[in-house]
């Protein structure tokens, strides 16, 4: 019993009774910041290994975001962008033979998260696809599914781009949010601590 996978006429099953989480590129995730070192961060994903982000594939800076090159000034205030135990949204960007994963958080919509809390559930249990990002305003909640099994619920309207609107793909960082619950390119670090 599992998930099924076509690919023309290959079948292939996805047991319901897996592991750890096994990263693919383009995997939506939610994840806790474990260390700050040299221009990286070190990420717990609940996988095989932990997963890393580095300085230079990190889009929430101030100033300019994704677009401008990283200073040693960038590399002297990483604790205060994404601090020990705070929790990300990210993606998935690139994957080596040795098992170690490497994130991203360019979009304005991947970025700390605070303001809710996080559900572990068997990395089977969510889909790779499209929606990742979900407002429930029935219930008044906002999700986002990540593919290793990390659920972070928040209260509705703190992630901009999802309350009233379709769902699917929000974005981060603009919205007047309670909790300021995704911090995006121009938004200053409010002091919101992680859930």
């Amino acid at each position: 019993t599992g998930a099924i996978t076509r690919v023309d006429r290959l079948v292939s099953v996805r047991p319901l009774q897996a592991g750890r989480y096994a990263a693919d590129l383009g995997d939506v995730v939610v994840g806790r910041v474990t260390e700050v070192g040299a221009k990286r961060w070190r990420l717990d994903l609940g996988g095989r290994a932990e997963a890393a982000l580095l300085l230079a594939a990190a889009g929430s800076l101030p100033g300019g975001g994704g677009a401008r090159k990283k200073t040693a000034a960038d590399e002297a205030a990483m604790r205060s962008l994404f601090a020990e135990g705070d929790l990300l949204a990210a993606e998935v960007q690139a994957l080596h033979a040795d098992g170690s994963v490497l994130v991203h958080t360019r979009s304005r919509k991947y970025g700390r998260l605070a303001g809710g809390a996080v559900a572990c559930v068997r990395p089977p249990a969510i889909r790779r696809g499209a929606r990742q990002f979900n407002a429930c305003p029935g219930i008044g909640v906002d999700l986002i599914l990540g593919v290793n099994g990390w659920v972070w619920v928040g209260p509705a309207g703190s992630v901009a781009g999802l309350a009233g609107g379709g769902g699917g793909g929000g974005a981060g960082g603009a919205g007047a949010a309670p909790f300021g619950a995704i911090l995006g390119d121009d938004e200053e670090d409010g002091g919101a601590d992680g859930a």
